[in-house]
C-alpha cells in the first residue's frame, strides 16, 4: 500500500488520517490509545465525524498542490506511483 503511493496524512499528536493517492486507501488511529497503529479504524463508525473532520482538513491543505491528489473537492487517487519530487514547483511562505 505504501510503495510509491506519496503518503499524505495529518495529525494532531492525538488521532492521525492518513491518504495514499497512489491506491485512494485511508487509514485513521487513535494515538492514544494505539500510539503503534496497529488498530485500523477508518471503517469504524463510532470514529465516522472525526474521520471526515481529518479528511477535510487533509483536502484543504492538498487542494492547492500541483499533484492533482484534490479533484472537484475531494481526493482523488492518481491511480500509480507519485512523483517523488516536483520540478518547478515553488514552496509557498
Amino acid at each position: 500500500m505504501t510503495l510509491n503511493s506519496g503518503m499524505q496524512f495529518i495529525t494532531n499528536g492525538s488521532h492521525k488520517y492518513v491518504y495514499y493517492p497512489g491506491t485512494g486507501k485511508e487509514q485513521f488511529f487513535d494515538l492514544q490509545t494505539d500510539r503503534d497503529e496497529m488498530t485500523l479504524l477508518i471503517y469504524d463508525p463510532s470514529y465516522g465525524d472525526a474521520v471526515s473532520a481529518y479528511r477535510t482538513h487533509l483536502i484543504n491543505e492538498l487542494q492547492t498542490r500541483p499533484e492533482g491528489f484534490v479533484q472537484n473537492g475531494v481526493l482523488a487517487p492518481v491511480g500509480g506511483p507519485t512523483p517523488s519530487y516536483l520540478p518547478g514547483y515553488e514552496w509557498r511562505k
